[in-house]
């Protein structure tokens, strides 16, 4: 099954700023995690005609494999 949500973040003094998170419900078997904690994102100009995109390193310590 797929999941989507978005999230919207009101800046101050600015415009909102809309997160899209997607996702897909796994094997109960499947464990997957995020390598850090916390990330922090470097700043991006306003007024770019595409969208700044960052990876995020998962790991996969379940024990069915998974394609991701």
């Amino acid at each position: 099954m797929k999941h989507h949500l978005n999230v919207f973040f009101q800046i101050s003094n600015g415009k909102p700023l809309l997160l899209k998170f997607e996702g897909q419900t796994l094997h109960r078997r499947a464990q997957l995690q995020m390598l850090k904690h916390t990330y922090q994102l470097p700043p991006v100009p306003i007024g770019l005609e595409w969208p700044i995109t960052y990876p995020i390193e998962i790991k996969n310590l379940g024990i069915t494999k998974l394609k991701y």
